[in-house]
């Protein structure tokens, strides 16, 4: 009798050892084995369930699964097991099924809720999936999951606003996860708010670790008007930016220096980045990249204007006199330089104004 006990946990232990190192076929005949050895030992039935799940064999997994759950109803792990198997193998009536059997039991339970709505979603019942994805965040409202999955659930059907919300609060508890932010992204497509699709397609392939994902979105980017690998398409969002309401300077200076990486060595790009760190009080940095504008374009009024603008907030005043004046060479009917000379010639350093003529940045974006 011992000997017989002694063989039945050497199988078994054998068997974990093929199962570990990812010998399956093997491990199933060792557990195969073990079962009919001792029919009612539940790890034989779990091991064996699991070697046939990592080959997808799914109805012989759910077959060892449900006479493990059979010698032992009060098992989560095994349930959730048996209903992850039939998920896998498209039985979603059987998910469900199990799921409202387990739920009788534990009404409160955030697990089988979310089972539940995602089953009536992989049956084609999305009103209820959505239903039942909510009773579930009334008992587990931090898992990002379940808010992504209403959202997308919302988007499929062409409902991209409902789809907005639930993608932000799912982003709000999961910030760097990228596949968030691409579903966010499409749902901004839908709603035809375009800059902040791309903003949201680029974070996703910033924060995408897997390189074929990354390449599929910049393919789709291409596809919907802005090539990931050309400095024309930064340049774009970049001015995009730059008008924005919100002063979104940062990401102005961000997008510019991605298309100057890209071959966007021209007059725009240094001028912008310049213009956006002198809106930020950056005045070595706004400096610098005027300066570079000037190597380009040494004749444009407005980027001599700011860079004395820029000179005189570091007390280089002689320096920004001469950049004024150079500009109102050029354009004698320059206000905005003219204002600036007489703030200058009194020291009302506060006083000097920045020249930046949205007007013409739409004009050449039209």
């Amino acid at each position: 009798m011992q000997e017989t006990n002694k063989n039945e946990k050497d199988l078994l232990s054998i068997g974990k050892s093929y199962f570990e190192n990812k010998d399956y076929q093997n491990a199933i005949k060792t557990f195969s084995k073990a079962t009919k050895l001792q029919p009612d030992n539940i790890d034989n039935w779990f091991w064996l369930g699991q070697s046939h799940l990592r080959i997808m064999q799914y109805k012989q997994a759910i077959k060892s699964f449900k006479k493990a759950f059979e010698l032992n109803p009060n098992n989560k792990s095994i349930l959730n097991l048996l209903e992850s198997t039939y998920l896998a193998d498209e039985q979603y009536k059987k998910v469900i099924k199990l799921c409202l059997e387990a739920i009788e039991k534990e009404p409160n339970s955030y697990h089988y809720w979310r089972l539940l709505g995602k089953a009536y979603y992989f049956n084609n019942q999305p009103k209820k999936a959505i239903a039942t994805y909510l009773k579930a965040i009334e008992f587990n409202s931090k898992d990002p999951i379940i808010w992504d999955s209403i959202g997308e659930i919302y988007e499929e059907n062409g409902q991209h606003k409902e789809a907005l919300d639930f993608f932000a609060k799912a982003i709000k508890l999961a910030p760097k996860n990228s596949a968030y932010w691409f579903n966010i992204g499409n749902a901004y497509f839908g709603d035809e708010q375009y800059k902040k699709s791309i903003e949201a397609y680029l974070k996703s392939i910033e924060l995408e670790d897997e390189e074929l994902i990354k390449n599929q979105r910049k393919l789709l980017l291409k596809h919907r008007g802005f090539d990931y690998d050309d400095a024309s398409s930064w340049l774009t969002i970049g001015k995009y930016y730059y008008m924005d309401m919100d002063k979104e300077y940062k990401n102005v200076i961000k997008c510019l220096l991605k298309s100057s990486q890209l071959g966007g060595d021209n007059f725009e790009t240094w001028y912008y980045i310049g213009n956006s760190y002198l809106y930020l009080k950056d005045y070595s940095n706004a400096i610098n990249y005027y300066e570079k504008g000037i190597e380009i374009n040494s004749n444009d009024c407005d980027i001599l204007n700011n860079y004395g603008v820029a000179l005189a907030k570091i007390n280089k005043i002689e320096e920004a006199k001469k950049y004024f004046n150079k500009a109102l060479k050029i354009n004698s009917k320059h206000k905005t330089v003219k204002y600036n000379i007489d703030n200058l010639n009194s020291l009302n350093i506060e006083g000097l104004c920045i020249e930046d003529s949205i007007a013409n940045l739409l004009k050449t974006m039209l």
